[in-house]
């Protein structure tokens, strides 16, 4: 079986109209790791929805990439931003992995009555650090050519404060009996966003996934003020970080991106 091209990321600002400079981790990877050589063609992406074919020019510190080809990636359908109740790091870097697999545009990271780390400490942009370098190895994985927004952590409240109002507003609730995705999604007089519109009509989606411990009842009542609807995965209690992959291959199932 054939290898796949391999393939860099390059930040917007070291690319220019005929090269890419890959420089730092990458640069490193493509010499040491991969050991490639002049001439060898690779793929690159700045993140932003923009793919290259090229050769390799020179290597050094700095390696230059001479493009031959460039094609700007169709933009997700759908806006999805994930508000993810802070796990433990190998839990939360899991989520962060999957869920730029599964095509999220943003991600928020937030501490809420049952969170265990509460984001709050001078390590909190080291951690999204950390995550955005997962989620830049996740989408050079898959393919995916834009990367998704990782916010340092913040409270409940704060993301609250945040939410656009147009975007459809859910919410994992493991007492929820009713509301399941596919009929919410369906149903025409739930809520001013959702009334009369169609799912593949559907632009942005902002999805509230809990801590092991579940959401409290105040905070449940706090969402739903702010227009979040709550929605059941069936009677069994997943772990959080199986919820939030669940609940995401559902989305993009019921929207018709997978």
């Amino acid at each position: 079986m054939k290898s796949p091209m391999p393939s860099f990321y390059v930040s917007p600002e070291n690319l220019s109209a005929d090269s890419a400079f890959l420089k730092g981790s990458e640069a490193r990877h493509l010499r040491t790791v991969l050991r490639l050589e002049i001439g060898d063609t690779v793929n690159v992406f700045d993140g932003q929805g923009h793919q290259f074919k090229g050769k390799i020019a020179s290597l050094g510190t700095t390696v230059q990439i001479h493009l031959i080809e460039k094609h700007k990636v169709p933009e997700e359908r759908f806006q999805i931003t994930l508000g993810q109740a802070l796990l433990k790091s190998d839990k939360m870097e899991f989520v962060i992995q999957k869920a730029t697999e599964l095509g999220v545009s943003k991600i928020i990271p937030f501490s809420s009555s049952r969170t265990i780390p509460k984001g709050d400490s001078p390590k909190g942009t080291e951690k999204t650090t950390r995550w955005e370098k997962i989620a830049l190895a996740a989408a050079k994985q898959c393919g995916r050519s834009s990367l998704p927004e990782i916010v340092p952590p913040q409270p409940l409240t704060q993301l609250l404060d945040g939410v656009e109002a147009t975007a459809v507003k859910l919410i994992l609730w493991e007492r929820e009996t009713k509301n399941r995705l596919r009929d919410i999604l369906r149903e025409p007089a739930v809520g001013t966003a959702l009334r009369n519109m169609p799912a593949f009509q559907i632009e942005k989606v902002v999805c509230l996934i809990g801590p092991e411990g579940g959401f409290s009842e105040e905070e449940l009542e706090e969402t739903k003020a702010a227009g979040f609807i709550p929605i059941t995965l069936g009677h069994r209690i997943l772990r959080a970080e199986t919820a939030t992959i669940v609940f995401l291959s559902l989305l993009q199932h019921e929207l018709g991106v997978l």
